[in-house]
């Protein structure tokens, strides 16, 4: 199964980030050279970034199989029309939220989580569009932005 190779080769990645971190940290804390210590200082904060988003990344996987999983049955179903009426005002919410990821931007100063955030926020602007295509699906207008 695919997944479970990806899975087991994440889990691998995530060892060996995991053994990188003790060795940058070690290594910039005893770095006599500033320069050298700020560059090693640089990898050893991307690399903890790496090992928690590797390691959130085979949880978020492992939920995603279970999902899909589950996918093909129903659990009762509804209409269009009531699952609009319950995503109602969610392309709104991801919108917001999307902003709401932007504007922690400029307060952080790692650039590896710069970069997964402004990858969340476009996944939010995503979201807020296929909202809005379920709303004019199920038929309902959708007000103008301004």
């Amino acid at each position: 199964m695919a997944e479970d190779n990806v899975l087991h080769r994440l889990m691998e990645l995530l060892a060996d980030e995991e053994s990188e971190v003790k060795e940058y940290v070690d290594l910039s804390l005893k770095a006599k050279d500033m320069r050298v210590r700020m560059a090693l200082k640089t990898i050893a904060e991307d690399t903890i970034v790496h090992y928690y988003v590797v390691k959130a990344l085979i949880e978020a996987l492992r939920e995603i199989n279970v999902f899909r999983k589950r996918f093909n049955t129903t659990e009762g179903e509804l209409s269009n029309e009531e699952i609009a009426k319950i995503l109602l005002g969610h392309d709104k919410l991801e919108s917001l939220v999307s902003a709401s990821y932007l504007d922690v931007i400029d307060k952080i100063d790692v650039g590896s989580v710069k970069a997964i955030i402004k990858a969340i926020a476009s996944e939010e602007n995503k979201h807020e569009k296929l909202v809005e295509l379920i709303l004019k699906i199920s038929g309902f207008k959708l007000k103008k932005k301004k």
